[in-house]
């Protein structure tokens, strides 16, 4: 009889794992064999389904939408309890057209949105693309276009559209984080108005920011009438930790005691801000700066605004004079490799500011500096396009171990961000061999 027991409870696994893999595109949902998700469908079935939340996914194929309006898309972690705890691996696909429109309020609902309510502080969400995401939400706590709330690891992820809500924390990207950020971007129209607790941060990238960001930037715009409002233009309200992050982009409030910022809003004793810089226009009627709203005197490094396109002199507006730290310039000089290499910034194709290569600038003239990443992966160094300067920079970095966000993952060069450059990179390396040369 015992055996018979445990045959059958065999079986009932076996059967289990067969309906669950029926539900999705296949799969197990393990970190070897991920749920795979090929369709519309199988994506809004996720967050009907709490006892798969701690599972593994990846995308397999560019997914669109459309087909889902009001509230029809079921948000994956609506709740904080269970919050999304897995591993979703966007694989390099984009998910296209998704809305959410809410615009009731009832207590008892989930009261954060995004394709994911909330990230726990062991889920991941990394290499996924969102184009021209649309939510509009009222009364809820967090709203973002990839996440709500993020208690765990976001990276390589990105979102176009526009996302608005009444609502404590709105960004492009997350409203919420709690957790980390790496090689992220948005490009969204973000704006928002108090919720329940009467503030509301908007940012172009986070609203709220708690622990550490890197490596990150914003475009789009960001804005609130909101009389408290904090607005940045890649954060909203900063107590964590930004690391070579830009912005670009328009941030505006009409609040009566708002703090707008080019980069953030506003970051207090608690956060800090080290080799970043700001270049979108601002305006605002109360605390207004090039770099930030309001902050520290001692919390920014080596940080910079564009007095021209930021239309300001004053790069926080609640100091006067501002910090060391902060320091604004002309767009042509914005636009020198030498104005950031002299104040400490690690770029590729140098070696005394460190080894991290956060930033790319190949051209003087050209552009503001960009994060290395955004020339594409295995593009690790200049010139621009993958050649044999990449290979000897990628022969370099072969088998090096504990690549951690601190170091930038061993340069950039533990390009899947698994703690190791090995095989598994090289393979992504060569998938990318000569792109981009002329």
């Amino acid at each position: 009889m015992r055996r018979f027991v445990i045959i059958l409870g065999s079986v009932c696994c076996i059967i289990a794992s067969s309906l669950q893999a029926a539900i999705y595109g296949g799969g197990s949902g393990t970190a070897d064999d991920p749920y795979q998700i090929w369709t519309p469908e199988q994506l809004n079935t996720i967050g009907l389904n709490e006892v798969d939340l701690d599972k593994c996914f990846v995308l397999m194929d560019d997914i669109d939408m459309s087909a889902y309006t009001g509230t029809q898309y079921n948000i994956i972690g609506r709740r904080v309890k269970p919050a999304f705890s897995g591993l979703f691996d966007g694989n390099g696909h984009v998910i296209r057209n998704l809305s959410y429109t809410k615009t009731n309020y009832n207590p008892v609902d989930y009261v954060r949105a995004g394709l994911f309510g909330t990230v726990s502080n062991s889920g991941r969400v990394c290499n996924l693309g969102l184009e021209n995401v649309m939510f509009s939400c009222g009364q809820v706590l967090t709203v973002g276009g990839l996440a709500g709330e993020n208690l765990g690891q976001i990276s390589s992820c990105w979102v176009t559209g526009s996302v608005s809500g009444v609502a404590d924390s709105i960004g492009g990207l997350v409203g919420s984080d709690f957790g980390r950020i790496i090689h992220c971007y948005a490009d969204c129209t973000v704006s928002g108005s108090a919720s329940v607790n009467n503030f509301v941060n908007v940012g172009g990238l986070i609203g709220y920011a708690q622990y550490g960001v890197r490596d990150c930037f914003a475009a789009g715009s960001a804005g609130s009438a909101y009389k408290y409002a904090r607005v940045g233009g890649l954060v909203g309200d900063n107590a964590g930790s930004l690391l070579a992050c830009y912005a670009t982009a328009s941030v505006s409030s009409s609040g009566q005691y708002a703090r707008v910022g080019g980069l953030v809003g506003n970051s207090g004793m608690l956060g800090s801000i080290t080799f970043c810089y700001a270049a979108g226009p601002v305006s605002g009627t109360y605390y207004t700066g090039g770099l930030a709203g309001a902050g520290s005197s001692t919390s920014v490094t080596a940080c910079f605004w564009d007095v021209q396109t930021s239309g300001t002199m004053d790069g926080i507006g609640s100091l006067n004079p501002d910090p060391a730290g902060v320091i604004g310039l002309d767009t042509a000089s914005m636009k020198m490799l030498s104005t950031f290499a002299s104040a400490g910034w690690d770029f590729t194709n140098e070696t005394a500011n460190g080894t991290n290569n956060y930033w790319r600038m190949c051209t003087d003239d050209v552009d503001y500096p960009r994060l290395n990443w955004e020339a594409g992966l295995g593009d690790f160094a200049c010139p621009d396009g993958v050649n044999a300067e990449d290979l000897d920079y990628y022969l370099a970095h072969w088998q090096m171990a504990n690549c951690t966000p601190t170091n930038n993952y061993c340069g950039g060069a533990d390009m899947d961000t698994s703690g190791r450059v090995d095989l598994a990179d090289f393979a992504m390396f060569a998938a990318h061999w000569l792109e981009g040369m002329e």
